[in-house]
């Protein structure tokens, strides 16, 4: 159940006090965003940014479309501010996102694979059979049955697919 509100004297002062902190931290990398040119200042701030609204997923995804993808990164600082943004989104948008960061950021490949629901959406945002592959692969990476038809789809779709041996291994298993 819910936990029980706890109080004490002074107790909405606390919380004013640190949404007044939470606030006052967004304005000064809003104004630190602002006044920066440099491409790596810029990502980490958006970044930092996009971490500070967890409970609000709209200003999320409009930090990161407005601040970090026009900053036009592939680094790994990318990949975790839309796995942030995604982390709290479901349907086929969000495991299309997901595959890239798992694609393309593999300390984050366990989380995508968790967060993903196999949208059957998600394929259709595909844009070439790499990307395909890798929807495939984060689905069979959830199922622990046999796959045989799915690894063929995979390796048809995209031979040089990274994961294409440890699925091969585990079917074989």
């Amino acid at each position: 159940g819910d936990c029980p509100e706890i109080d004490f004297p002074g107790a909405h002062n606390v919380t004013t006090h640190i949404e007044s902190d939470y606030r006052k931290m967004e304005l000064e990398g809003e104004q630190l965003y602002a006044n920066t040119k440099d491409k790596f200042l810029k990502e980490r701030i958006a970044y930092q940014l996009i971490k500070l609204h967890t409970d609000d997923t709209e200003a999320m995804q409009k930090i990161y479309t407005e601040k970090l993808l026009p900053v036009r990164s592939e680094s790994w600082v990318n990949y975790a501010a839309l796995l942030w943004v995604y982390t709290f989104k479901n349907g086929a948008e969000s495991d299309y996102q997901l595959s890239r960061v798992f694609d393309n950021c593999e300390d984050k490949a366990a989380r995508c694979v968790a967060l993903f629901d196999a949208d059957p959406g998600a394929i259709k945002l595909a844009k070439n059979g790499h990307e395909k592959a890798v929807l495939l692969t984060m689905e069979l990476m959830q199922k622990p049955f046999r796959v045989l038809p799915q690894l063929k789809s995979i390796h048809a779709l995209d031979p040089g697919n990274k994961h294409f041996l440890l699925l091969l291994v585990r079917e074989i298993n």
